[in-house]
């Protein structure tokens, strides 16, 4: 999401609607089999498209061009997530946290 304050100032949420959104497409893009490499393609998209503050709509309406650009790159990484582990899901949610953390630390929260 860097950058996306500074590109949408003028139609940006409110900060503390900043931290629900956060969590909100953190939560969402996780469920959705979206890994960082993936995420940072579709932003480079979702950037270039809208002309307001990004919904997750928006995000996801990227995702088809984000994931044939990836291919082409050979860094494409299925959606289609295996069974997990106890211990697998917990290292999964404190990996989430991590990626929350550096959302807000992006978009100048704490």
């Amino acid at each position: 999401m860097k950058g996306w304050l500074v590109r949408f100032k003028d139609r940006a949420p409110e900060p503390a609607q900043l931290t629900y959104l956060a969590t909100e497409f953190c939560e969402d893009l996780i469920d959705k089999g979206v890994n960082q490499t993936l995420f940072e393609e579709m932003n480079k998209l979702v950037k270039r498209k809208v002309k307001f503050f990004p919904t997750m709509a928006d995000l996801l309406d990227c995702r088809e061009e984000a994931e044939m650009n990836l291919r082409g790159k050979q860094k494409y990484i299925p959606y289609t997530l295996p069974e997990l582990t106890d211990k697998e899901h917990k290292e999964g949610c404190k990996k989430l946290d991590e990626i929350k953390w550096h959302l807000f630390k992006e978009l100048g929260m704490k």
